[in-house]
């Protein structure tokens, strides 16, 4: 998400404020530690070369389970579970990423480097080879923020500055309008079983919740939360509660009887973005978080593994 500038202006002097004269949460160096650390530890565990937003684990090139991450600085880079760093490809403004069933990588991003570029869903393979899947063709799409694999494959994505929902087929046709009546809508995520789509609206304080149809199609939405402000990003947890990722608030889970767990404030992190649950050698249990102040990739412990992604999207490697 690309914060207005007085917004971002004012939440960077609020984080920047906290914990002055504490120490730093201590870096892992990747992997995971042989005994389960307390519920709420933050680690560092990947240093990268900007601020991020956007990540998602999917198959690297040889098959083994990677964390993909949008680097702010134009770049989408490939983190393995020992916390090493690689570029796969260089991309305009990269923002929300996804993962397909097949292992590419869908993007959210500008069209290209100059400033007023509309923007995309980009489609990157393993080799780092990126083409435009989605585009907004006579009504360019004014800021792609989020983009989710929906159980039959297809996609879901958000323009948060156009106040817009779409979904398209997995192969980028078919383009459909969801809604235009969520302010800012920004993280997406999808229940445990698919039938529910989740949806951040980032400046109103509220996640609503949609139906979610086997065809594809989207029904009226209900609010699910409306009292944690800044909501980036969603994930599930395998219980079905939904964790927040919050500019604002921090780290939290939220449940469907409405009881909210804080693990880590947001100046831990310093404004987190977006998280992604931990598979295979990266730990269940730990969430992976981006940072949009931060060059740092970090990683919470909530004790919980994340459930099972829609069968239309990537199934984590062991």
């Amino acid at each position: 998400m690309r914060l207005p500038p007085s917004i971002f202006a004012v939440v960077v002097s609020s984080t920047l404020g906290w914990g002055c004269g504490t120490d730093s949460p201590s870096a892992s160096g990747g992997g995971t530690t042989s005994a389960p650390p307390e519920i709420g530890t933050v680690e560092a565990f990947a240093e990268l070369t900007g601020s991020s937003e956007g990540l998602a684990f999917g198959p690297g090139p040889d098959g083994s389970t990677v964390l993909y991450v949008g680097s702010r600085d134009g770049k989408i880079v490939r983190v393995a579970a020992d916390g090493s760093v690689s570029n796969v490809v260089a991309l305009p403004h990269p923002v929300g990423l996804a993962s397909s069933a097949d292992g590419t990588l869908l993007a959210c991003g500008s069209a290209d480097e100059s400033d007023n570029a509309p923007t995309v869903i980009w489609r990157i393979t393993k080799e780092g080879e990126k083409s435009v899947l989605v585009d907004g063709g006579a009504e360019p799409f004014q800021q792609t923020n989020f983009v989710a694999v929906a159980p039959n494959g297809s996609i879901l994505f958000t323009d948060s500055k156009a106040n817009r929902i779409y979904r398209a087929d997995g192969d980028g046709t078919h383009l459909q309008l969801v809604s235009d009546s969520v302010s800012f809508p920004n993280g997406i995520a999808f229940s445990k079983d698919g039938a529910t789509a989740y949806v951040a609206s980032w400046d109103a304080k509220k996640v609503m919740a949609f139906p979610s149809g086997a065809d594809g199609t989207y029904g009226t939405p209900a609010v699910f939360s409306n009292d944690v402000p800044s909501v980036d990003g969603i994930a599930t947890f395998a219980s079905g509660d939904l964790l927040y990722i919050a500019t604002g608030d921090g780290v939290l889970r939220y449940g469907q009887n409405g009881v909210k767990t804080t693990y880590a404030p947001a100046p831990a992190i310093g404004l987190p973005a977006n998280g992604a649950f931990g598979v295979g050698a990266f730990g269940e249990g730990w969430v992976y978080i981006t940072s949009l102040i931060s060059k740092t990739l970090w990683r919470v412990y909530v004790g919980e593994a994340g459930a099972p992604l829609p069968a239309g999207s990537a199934s984590a490697a062991p």
